[in-house]
């Protein structure tokens, strides 16, 4: 019995752990995203080693342009690319001083709404917005970093997104 309960322990510490980014059960990854959604920004990501390419849904883009929150149903998508490098193994940067685009290595999607299931714990959402990570097949991958954690930091102010000012300056 005891076996029983230390695997399940171990289970579900192994999940949490998987998905302590946030949820894809309730962040589904958004099939057809490119035809549907706009892209309004490319950028190096904070961590220095990748570029990410943002996409807002009809949602966010129509919510935006009103006012400094988005509203629920809106939905943000980076797509997350491995840099380009040189012979010495230097990311090499374009013109504009983002680094060139390589492999994609994952797809983050985040999703406002005001009606989670309680079963959707609140230590993987950062206030109304959910997260989850998929791989660029959209199916789930295994995140080990806190995306709600680090949304977080943003809490009352440009709506937990740290590219709040480049979608507000897309004109629709």
């Amino acid at each position: 019995m005891k076996k029983i309960a230390s695997l399940m322990i171990f289970c579900c510490l192994v999940m949490t752990a998987a998905f302590a980014g946030g949820d894809p059960e309730f962040v589904v990854f958004p099939e057809g995203y490119k035809n549907t959604d706009t892209q309004y920004t490319t950028l190096n990501r904070a961590n220095g080693k990748q570029v990410g390419v943002l996409y807002a849904n009809e949602a966010a883009m129509g919510s935006i342009q009103y006012g400094d929150q988005l509203i629920p149903g809106s939905r943000i998508i980076m797509e997350i690319y491995k840099l380009k490098k040189d012979t010495e193994g230097n990311p090499i940067k374009g013109a504009d001083g983002v680094y060139e685009k390589d492999a994609l290595a994952a797809i983050a999607v985040m999703e406002k709404s005001i009606n989670w299931s309680n079963k959707f714990s609140a230590e993987h959402r950062s206030e109304e917005w959910g997260f989850a990570l998929y791989d660029p097949k959209g199916n789930v991958k295994d995140n080990p970093l806190e995306c709600a954690s680090c949304h977080m930091s943003l809490e009352g102010s440009e709506d937990n997104l740290f590219t709040h000012s480049q979608l507000k300056a897309i004109e629709k």
